[in-house]
């Protein structure tokens, strides 16, 4: 098998979300697969890595574009979407989601994007 590197942790949100949760996953710790949070306007809330996901079996429909945030605070990817369960925010320690959200935000409309 080839190296990895940086570039194979980009992720595409118009992937499915069993595949997408599988790469997540299998690429922590190194490379990790590292997304910043945006907001509508596209500017940076914050930046995280993403340790565990798991695909749902909730969907909201095509209301939500890929790699955006649902209500219900799913990722919506291309084939429904991805339960974040635990993430790395920028130098800090892996916490759960749950934890994440009490002190950051993370609400319906936000945009994860995938970094190298």
């Amino acid at each position: 098998a080839p190296k990895l590197s940086r570039d194979d942790a980009v992720l595409d949100w118009t992937r499915p979300a069993g595949e997408l949760a599988r790469r997540i996953r299998g690429l922590y710790p190194w490379p990790g697969c590292r997304v910043k949070l945006c907001d509508a306007e596209g500017g940076e809330v914050g930046r995280m890595r993403l340790v565990r996901a798991r695909p749902s079996s909730e969907s909201e429909g095509s209301r939500w574009s890929a790699g955006e945030i649902t209500t219900s605070g799913l990722v919506q990817s291309g084939d429904g979407s991805l339960d974040v369960v635990e993430c790395q925010p920028e130098g800090k320690r892996p916490m759960p989601l749950a934890d994440y959200r009490r002190g950051h935000r993370w609400h319906a409309g936000l945009r994860l994007v995938s970094v190298a």
